[in-house]
């Protein structure tokens, strides 16, 4: 034991300045392997948003239909419109265009999806077309209904004879009825942004000083490997 134990030694003092610099070298490649996935992958960074819109029900097929829906979000006059209004940076129209797509899901709901190369002007872009699209819904469902509504008071302050009743009446149910059978267009899955990996876009950096330690560690072992793996051979 004694002997094995001077061998090892000796062994060590003639390769001390090489096993010593053995884990320097496995840390610092592991410091700028570290380094190089991180340049590489932000440049290649791109990010994934997408939020889920039940459409409205009202005499409107532009923004009830998902057809239409599809071709007024993508339209350059809308996201012109919605450029104008906001305050902060969104993407290029002609990249909204390129990048955006829209499912129909049953002709009642749209699921809008957008991918872009910045997280914050994506998830300000996304955002944006959403906001304004119910704005404009609503703003349609408000005058549609009031139209109704305006329409039930004429009709009930209208006095009419005993013939002409019925049909009053008639009018008055349907128009009722719609009124009852609107709804505006809401939200129902919100904004949900994921980066090019699929987690969620809060995810942490990779760590450059736990990629050192790792690196150290790996290292130190190699040198205590190249001391002692001689020995084994030799028992």
């Amino acid at each position: 034991m004694r002997r094995t134990l001077s061998t090892i030694a000796a062994r060590f003092k003639k390769y001390a300045v090489f096993l010593l610099i053995l884990p320097l070298l496995t840390g610092a490649l592991a410091f700028f392997a570290s380094n190089e996935d991180d340049g590489s992958s932000s440049g290649r960074s791109s990010y994934f948003a997408k939020a889920t819109i039940d459409l409205g029900e009202f005499n409107d097929p532009q923004f009830n239909e998902a057809n239409n829906v599809k071709n007024l979000i993508s339209s350059t006059a809308f996201l012109q419109e919605l450029a104008e209004s906001q305050t902060t940076p969104l993407m290029e129209i002609e990249d909204i265009q390129l990048s955006l797509d829209i499912e129909n899901v049953y002709d009642e709901q749209v699921i809008v999806k957008l991918i872009g190369d910045e997280e914050e002007s994506t998830l300000a872009t996304i955002e944006g077309i959403v906001t304004h699209f119910i704005e404009r819904s609503d703003a349609r469902h408000d005058e549609w209904t009031g139209l109704i509504n305006q329409s039930i008071e004429d009709l009930e302050e209208t006095e009419v004879g005993a013939e002409e009743a019925a049909t009053r009446q008639e009018l008055l149910f349907n128009l009722r009825e719609n009124l009852f059978f609107t709804k505006q267009a809401e939200v129902i899955e919100p904004v949900a942004l994921v980066n090019e990996r699929g987690s969620r876009s809060n995810d942490q950096p990779n760590n450059p000083i736990t990629n050192v330690i790792f690196g150290l560690v790996i290292g130190f072992m190699l040198s205590l490997f190249l001391v002692l793996l001689p020995e084994v051979f030799r028992d």
